[in-house]
């Protein structure tokens, strides 16, 4: 994330944006029902991350 942020922030707000997403990914963490899956989709393509949608709803 830090990365990402890095990339296409510049200057004195990147440490807010890097705050801003921590604090938003705890609150998502906080509030997600019970069995929600998180899906990494860092470097990964788009047909990679769909097939790893389908499989684990199990289509």
């Amino acid at each position: 994330m830090r990365g990402r942020l890095a990339q296409r922030e510049i200057g004195s707000q990147l440490g807010a944006h890097i705050e801003r997403s921590l604090r938003m990914a705890r609150q998502l963490e906080d509030q997600a029902p019970a069995g929600t899956v998180r899906i990494p989709t860092d470097g990964r393509s788009v047909q990679d991350i769909t097939a790893h949608v389908l499989r684990i709803a199990a289509w």
